[in-house]
């Protein structure tokens, strides 16, 4: 598995670098005779770290190859020189050393650094990864244990908050119907009776008095307006009950399960067992 989906090629376009690299090295000749240990062990270490790479890391079919290839080319040709030193590589390791081989050299240990880095950063990823996933599978449980009780809960709010909801608009409802049967009395104290209807027929607005209605009948409260031989107070006595009633058991009703399931479940989490 790959972070980049470049990451192969970007390897062997590196190690193309080395084996480049150690062709140019091989060609270049110098007439300096002086050494640079520091240079020739940098490129040895680079040698042998690069094919080891090659040989590992790259899932090419030809990393052998590759490997044999820079070998040759890095170490391959030797020549023995004098007695105190009879074997003296012509590739970077030469006793004759210059501007050009250090150049070489440290262009080639910038590449394999680079390499290092992209093989690492692919480490990393994968056991980020790993890790990630093996703790998210140890917190499931206990987010499987602890979500049902939230869900819980948050049902018994959106339940309790539309009942307040549905007694408030009842409310309302009643307090209009209690309006329009003093506005009645009034009228018909003055005899004017009938004017309200024939005003609210006028201005369109019986069309929300039946939708008000329809309402409370859906919420099973018909009845609670007004009938012409009944008195407003007791329309509203009759109203005021019905509605207390109704959103009273349904208050209550869902308020008791909820703690009794809530308590059930932190118990049976706790011991076991319900408690209720």
């Amino acid at each position: 598995m790959e972070v980049f989906s470049d990451a192969h090629t970007a390897r062997l376009y590196c190690s193309v670098a080395s084996v480049a690299g150690a062709i140019a090295m091989v060609a270049v000749s110098s007439t300096s005779d002086e050494s640079t240990t520091f240079t020739t062990w940098l490129a040895m270490i680079t040698v042998g770290v690069e094919m080891m790479l090659l040989a590992t890391q790259t899932s090419h079919k030809f990393v052998h190859v590759w490997a044999a290839a820079a070998a040759v080319l890095w170490l391959g040709k030797y020549q023995g020189t004098t007695a105190a030193n009879p074997f003296q590589a012509d590739a970077i390791c030469v006793s004759r050393v210059s501007a050009s081989h250090c150049a070489l050299a440290w262009s080639e240990w910038l590449l394999l650094t680079a390499r290092f880095l992209l093989l690492e950063a692919e480490t990393f990823r994968l056991q980020f990864h790993h890790l990630a996933k093996a703790v998210m599978s140890k917190l499931r449980p206990w987010w499987n244990a602890i979500k049902e009780p939230f869900v819980q809960i948050a049902a018994s709010v959106a339940v309790l908050l539309s009942g307040v909801l549905v007694s408030l608009g009842a409310s309302l409802g009643l307090l209009a119907t209690g309006l329009f049967g003093v506005i009645d009395q009034a009228l018909g104290l003055v005899g004017l009776g009938g004017m309200r209807e024939k005003a609210f027929r006028g201005l369109g607005l019986h069309k929300v008095v039946d939708r008000v209605e329809g309402v409370l009948s859906t919420l099973g409260l018909s009845g609670v307006t007004a009938e012409d031989n009944e008195e407003p107070e007791t329309v509203g006595n009759t109203a005021g009950n019905t509605v207390g009633n109704t959103v009273g058991n349904t208050v209550g009703n869902t308020v008791g399960n909820t703690v009794g399931a809530t308590v059930n479940g932190v118990g049976g989490l706790v011991t076991g067992r319900k408690l209720l």
